[in-house]
């Protein structure tokens, strides 16, 4: 099978915009509205401190149902960064669970109520008979390192995933082990910049601010680009027919 670069291109551009445009709208909101700012970041936190431990469960329950709706992960872990920048873990803590949850909904969904239209749906997207071929040839091992990757869709994998013949007990295992380092750097790195911000915006804490968001862009390009090498998964080669096997099959 001829080398074909895995489709994540896309996805990294957005994943990314994402991530660099939030980082770079608080750092500078910081340097420019910073009254304000944090006004708005003690409100934030005083809110879901208010709550007790209702508040992680209800911002896990809104962080779940984005990511079973598919919205773009990084606003979602931003926002989580931002809530829990003074508890980072307790900020990740949500963010695994959310992540969880969203990762049992699809995978149920597309298995056991909506096996046709899922494969329908998935059918157009070109990653989708590779993901297919990785859990038939790698089972949990190739779904554990596709959930490392940074930039590959992993709200739609949830329901793709459903579609294949891995069972539930890997597949989730898996997943959850696979999104956590993955969900850690977007999570700390967000509750990285907004500390700083609580702490006072100097020269210095503006530089560190900036390295931050630098060294968390570079350890996301750099994951993916190991996953990539050394991650052992077959190349990804589209399958034009697809489509057409799939309304054949179901």
């Amino acid at each position: 099978m001829s080398s074909v670069k895995k489709p994540e291109n896309a996805d990294r551009e957005l994943s990314l915009g994402l991530y660099l445009a939030f980082g770079l709208i608080v750092l500078f909101s910081g340097i420019w509205y910073r009254d304000s700012l944090m006004s708005a970041l003690y409100s934030l936190e005083a809110t879901f401190e208010q709550l007790d431990y209702w508040g992680p469960i209800l911002l896990t329950l809104i962080a779940s149902l984005w990511a079973i709706l598919c919205f773009p992960g990084p606003v979602i872990l931003g926002f989580i960064g931002t809530v829990y920048s003074h508890q980072p873990w307790v900020g990740l803590a949500v963010a695994v669970a959310a992540d969880s949850v969203a990762e049992v909904f699809g995978f149920l969904v597309a298995r056991h109520l909506g096996r046709e239209k899922v494969a329908r749906w998935l059918a157009k997207k070109p990653w989708f008979q590779w993901l297919e071929e990785q859990a038939e040839t790698r089972g949990a091992y190739g779904v554990f390192v596709i959930r490392m990757m940074p930039f590959f869709p992993n709200s739609l994998a949830n329901y793709a995933l459903g579609l294949s013949a891995l069972r539930f007990g890997p597949y989730i295992v898996a997943s959850i082990l696979g999104s956590i380092p993955n969900l850690a750097i977007y999570v700390m790195g967000t509750a990285g910049v907004v500390h700083l911000l609580r702490t006072g915006l100097g020269m210095d804490a503006l530089y560190i601010a900036s390295a931050i968001l630098l060294i968390t862009t570079i350890v996301l390009i750099g994951l993916q680009s190991v996953l990539k090498r050394h991650g052992r998964l077959a190349d990804w080669k589209p399958d034009s027919t697809l489509e057409k096997k799939i309304d054949d099959t179901i």
